[in-house]
């Protein structure tokens, strides 16, 4: 139980004062009390001690509780989470608590997290890249986490206001580095020299490359969608594929970050045929997975991109020049993207088969122009031929002139 009174007292100056105070008892028994200037901060304060009481938590005081205290009690949420399977796996796990405990934690832990201003987070953030040297979108990245457990401790009554989301109004510019795309005929060279095959590679490694990259290319898949496909995903007769997994670094099949995740894909005739051939190499495994290792383990990206993936590119001839970087395997999710919509597929229904919650997300990362210069203008011409034109020959309704002639 927490109540608040209003306390008067005289100072030795002879001057009157005034002050709110909420006592209360903590989880010992032992009673507390804490001050307020003004009411309604002591009201908050009674109440976040009302819900910790009615919600079972540690009693602590608002003013005092800090960045590492929260933290510990955030990354428990967190591992409880996966322990559970709701929507959080090892992988995201190990993320969180990596950058909480190696750039959060070594500045702020022992701070009073409410004591914290949005000021102090913005120079921690620019020190961040200035001296650790962390790439803007690095430092971005490490100040979404934060505010996120800001948000946890919001929720829990330990702060009012979230100083972290303050701060990262000055980077809202920031951009992720743009991938490498694929241009039409890239990715044609790369299917046709994965058909042809390796020096000394296996049947098994040629068949499992050909139907994953196509699976990328023409279905836009991620890579661990690819790899926590189920044989009972793959509807080869009706040539529809049901994404319901994500096979995470550590093996783990769990569910989409969200439910446009879960999507069915249509499976072109082309792709079916592949799966028809793969089904000579599967391996059998307890969860029916497509793609496995000869002897049943996982095919880890690491794995997947330095045995098969950039060997094919070099191969393909598509191996980066100087100061260039590789074209990344999720390069072809992007090449799909922008395939289906200079399809004529409508952004929405795009945006659908790839698994986004909102479109704008489609148009901003992944939908990059692929059409030629003449195809743009074929486009508009066709748009203005379906409107009558008027004659835009200036007519003037004023009587004409005599021109006029210099002597």
């Amino acid at each position: 139980m927490a109540s608040t009174h209003k306390r008067t007292w005289t100072n030795k100056a002879g001057t009157k004062k005034a002050a709110f105070e909420v006592r209360y008892f903590d989880e010992t028994g032992a009673q507390r009390s804490k001050s307020f200037d003004r009411k309604r901060e002591a009201d908050d304060f009674a109440f976040h001690i009302q819900t910790g009481i009615r919600e079972g938590r540690r009693i602590t005081a608002r003013g005092t509780i800090t960045v590492l205290q929260v933290a510990e009690e955030f990354l428990g949420a967190a591992e409880a989470r996966r322990r559970d399977r709701r929507r959080m796996g090892e992988s995201h796990l190990r993320g969180t608590t990596s950058m909480v405990r190696n750039h959060i934690l070594p500045s702020f832990g022992t701070r009073a997290i409410s004591h914290l201003k949005w000021t102090e987070v913005d120079r921690w953030a620019r020190a961040l890249g200035a001296e650790k040297k962390l790439a803007p979108s690095t430092v971005k990245r490490v100040m979404h986490f934060f505010k996120v457990l800001f948000d946890f401790a919001i929720r829990r009554q330990y702060v009012s206001g979230n100083a972290v989301q303050e701060a990262m109004k000055d980077w809202r510019g920031v951009r992720v580095d743009p991938v490498r795309q694929f241009a039409i005929e890239d990715v044609r060279t790369l299917i046709e020299t994965a058909a042809l095959g390796f020096t000394n590679a296996h049947k098994r490694n040629i068949a499992m490359l050909r139907v994953v990259i196509q699976l990328a290319a023409f279905c836009g898949l991620r890579y661990g969608e690819i790899m926590g496909l189920r044989w009972e995903d793959v509807d080869v007769a009706a040539r529809v594929l049901h994404v319901r997994h994500n096979l995470t670094a550590w093996d783990e099949l769990k569910d989409p970050k969200t439910r446009a995740g879960l999507r069915d894909v249509p499976l072109p005739q082309a792709v079916a045929n592949l799966f028809v051939d793969w089904q000579r190499h599967y391996v059998a495994n307890d969860r029916g997975l497509v793609f496995r290792t000869p002897s049943g383990k996982q095919i880890a990206a690491n794995g997947f991109h330095g045995t098969h993936w950039k060997p094919l590119l070099v191969r393909a001839g598509l191996a980066p020049k100087a100061g260039e970087p590789w074209l990344h395997f999720h390069a072809l999710r992007h090449f799909a993207a922008s395939m289906m919509i200079d399809g004529g597929l409508p952004v929405t229904d795009v945006a659908s088969l790839l698994g986004h919650a909102k479109f704008d997300m489609t148009l901003q990362v992944y939908a990059h122009p692929i059409a030629g210069g003449h195809r743009r203008h074929e486009a508009l011409e066709r748009m203005t031929a379906a409107f009558s034109q008027p004659d835009f020959r200036i007519v003037s309704h004023e009587p004409a002139k005599a021109l006029e002639t210099k002597a």
